[in-house]
């Protein structure tokens, strides 16, 4: 009887009225971004502990130090910000190219595929190689949330996803042409 019950709750249909909220994403991924940030902190501890032995890299200074556990500290506090940065970012991007590639999406499928990226932030409780896989992650969530929410094919996933490194790198380009003129200016 009670494993029948049990076996219910595995087996039976699943009721999906409501989608999760963003806020409630922010929270649990601030969580486990302060744990990251804790696995850091432990680190740097760890790195400053055992600076005397000569096969550990050089240690920082206590200035050092304190300005890295500061930084450190300032970026867990604000995080749930950053985050709120991202996801606007992300879904501006993701409806610009849904306007581009003319795909006629519902456009809370965006803010659904960024909410769902962010899942790979429970990675971050891995010490030392979590950040990392979580950034892997949230892009291979990106992907695959625009390949089967939003229809669209790998091409125009892979242009999406690379679409703000090829901004960055825009910007780069147009700042040193612009300080390459202004020095030939200044040289004459």
């Amino acid at each position: 009887m009670i494993l029948s019950n049990i076996w219910s709750i595995f087996t039976g249909p699943t009721k999906r009225n409501k989608r999760v909220d963003f806020y409630e994403m922010i929270l649990v991924c601030w969580i486990f971004y302060i744990i990251g940030s804790t696995y850091t902190v432990i680190f740097h501890n760890f790195s400053l502990t055992f600076k005397q032995f000569s096969f550990w890299p050089r240690s920082s200074s206590l200035f050092e130090s304190t300005a890295f556990l500061y930084w450190t500290l300032v970026l867990s506090i604000f995080y749930p910000l950053y985050l709120l940065v991202i996801k606007e970012v992300w879904v501006f991007i993701i409806k610009f190219f849904n306007i581009i590639f003319s795909k006629n999406s519902d456009p809370e499928l965006a803010e659904d595929i960024i909410i769902t990226s962010f899942s790979g932030h429970i990675l971050l409780a891995l010490p030392l190689i979590g950040s990392f896989f979580h950034q892997l992650i949230h892009l291979v969530y990106l992907y695959l949330g625009l390949r089967k929410k939003m229809l669209m094919s790998r091409l125009q996933s892979l242009v999406i996803i690379i679409s703000p490194l090829l901004f960055i790198a825009i910007i780069g380009f147009f700042l040193l042409l612009t300080f390459m003129v202004f020095i030939s200016i200044l040289g004459y």
